[in-house]
């Protein structure tokens, strides 16, 4: 599977990083000293749950270098979304999906003033990470779940949540991904405002 990472930062970093290292031809977005980090030295992840490196790693800051993919992961911030969402077009073949693992409740309209809406799935990921330097992403370990919009069985999306499954994510698909997706976002109101909640993202 063909999987560009657009916003290899964080997540997106984690997730591509895990997917490279068990097969998948992945290539990451990204920029500045984390670009040129994983050009020189590849990407590593430090974590309880098994830390890795992945020496070689196809990277880029220009997206239109790298030709259509089966999936587009879409983790870029949400202040960045369509600025990110103009660069997908080259990325786009006829079966490509766009999945977004972005926070909040607008990101497929946000992305969809670029590309047509239907091969966009939205999703949700509780997953605790940061780029730790450039180049690696320290993550303490916790849950790490994945649930996407199973877009009424697309095949695409069906087999990039098994690959995602396979890297040791509980990864699943739903046909209710709205409610999924408002539960995280209340969640994540209550963490702006203290509340107590768990320790996932």
């Amino acid at each position: 599977m063909r999987i560009a990472v657009m916003g290899a930062g964080a997540i997106g970093g984690y997730l591509g990083a895990r997917l490279s290292a068990a097969g998948e031809d992945v290539t990451l977005v990204a920029r500045g000293a984390h670009l040129e980090a994983i050009r020189r030295d590849g990407i590593r992840i430090e974590s309880p749950h098994g830390n890795l490196h992945v020496a070689k790693i196809a990277v880029t800051d220009d997206p239109a270098t790298i030709g259509p993919v089966d999936v587009v992961l879409f983790t870029v911030k949400l202040w960045d979304t369509e600025a990110a969402a103009r660069a997908l077009a080259p990325l786009m073949g006829a079966q490509t999906r766009v999945i977004s693992l972005q926070n909040g409740i607008d990101s497929v309209d946000l992305i969809a003033g670029s590309v047509p809406r239907e091969p966009i799935a939205a999703g949700v990921i509780y997953l605790s990470a940061g780029i730790a330097r450039p180049g690696v992403i320290g993550s303490p370990g916790g849950v790490r779940r994945l649930v996407v919009d199973a877009q009424h069985g697309n095949p695409v999306v069906a087999a990039f949540v098994a690959a995602v499954g396979g890297v040791g994510v509980d990864a699943r698909t739903t046909d209710a991904i709205d409610t999924v997706i408002w539960e995280k976002f209340v969640r994540l109101t209550a963490l702006v405002e203290g509340a107590p909640t768990g320790g996932d993202q």
